[in-house]
């Protein structure tokens, strides 16, 4: 409530929408639970409500009186975590049928999509450290020891970095891929 009075019109407008939109969602994916009977039983949402009164870590009192602030009810939280575990077990369902990207496929979409994985503009900070002291005596500032060093240091960093751009590049191969063959995937089964 507090927020929406920082919020222009038409950011108030687009949440609104997000939400609704949201909501839609997860309504249409419990109705496709349901279709695929992925509904957890009574005890296992029961069973999860009490590991969420647990974890919480608060008295029975405690408890109650968060549930009465949150205008919420024992049968409406169970709901929403019967809902939750309904989606989270049709999502397992799915995906479980997902093979995972062969390497000849992951190569075919990193050569395919080429400005996916193009490193993008960014900013470049420097800093130039002057001693006073060094100053005084007309010193050049550093020594050439000095100066191998911070190369050998600067060119050890750049290593590092290509290693884990490289890595992250794969993991981000797989992942697109996987986005990919999923949505494809459910496409698919959403028709049948």
């Amino acid at each position: 409530q507090g927020q929406e009075s920082r919020l222009s019109p038409l950011e108030l407008a687009q949440a609104r929408l997000q939400v609704l939109q949201n909501l839609i969602q997860q309504e249409v994916m419990y109705q496709k639970a349901e279709k695929e009977k992925t509904i957890p039983t009574d005890e296992d949402v029961t069973a999860e409500y009490n590991k969420l009164k647990i974890q919480s870590g608060k008295s029975a009192e405690d408890w109650e009186k968060g549930m009465k602030e949150a205008n919420e009810t024992e049968q409406t939280v169970k709901e929403g975590i019967k809902r939750q575990i309904a989606v989270n077990k049709l999502i397992e369902k799915v995906t479980s049928k997902i093979d995972a990207p062969k390497d000849s496929e992951i190569e075919a979409f990193y050569k395919g999509n080429p400005d996916a994985f193009v490193k993008k503009r960014g900013v470049k900070l420097a800093a130039i450290v002057v001693d006073p002291r060094k100053v005084a005596e007309n010193d050049t500032t550093v020594d050439e020891a000095s100066v191998a060093s911070i190369r050998v240091r600067t060119l050890q960093l750049s290593q590092e970095k290509a290693v884990k751009m490289r890595a992250r590049s794969r993991a981000a191969i797989s992942a697109t891929f996987l986005k990919s063959s999923l949505r494809k995937h459910i496409r698919n089964w959403w028709a049948s």
